[in-house]
């Protein structure tokens, strides 16, 4: 019998893009949510089902949707403040340029 462990057995175990867990999640909300599109026709549960499997696809330590939050976090909510100087050495070799005409 082979059984299937993590690299690093801090890691979480994963199947496929999923860990576990998410995986059972997904299985379930798939389930009551067929059963709910059959009997209503109502299509959200399946949406809600697909965005959340989408949402927890795993490479490595990050899901996906971690790495929505931290381009948000980037992009959006957090302030990012940038200073230029010249270094002395720059501001000597280009009035040493500007000396010798060129």
């Amino acid at each position: 019998m082979n059984y299937l462990y993590p690299r690093n057995l801090k890691e979480i175990p994963t199947l496929w893009l999923w860990s576990f867990k998410d995986i059972g999640i997904i299985g379930v909300g798939a389930i009551i949510a067929v059963f709910v599109f059959a009997l209503t026709q109502v299509v959200v549960p399946l949406l809600i089902v697909g965005v959340f499997a989408f949402l927890t696809i795993r490479f490595g330590d990050t899901t996906m949707m971690n790495f929505i939050q931290f381009a948000i976090a980037y992009f959006i909510t957090e302030s990012h403040m940038y200073h230029w100087e010249a270094h002395q050495e720059t501001n000597e070799k280009r009035k040493e340029i500007n000396k010798h005409g060129r």
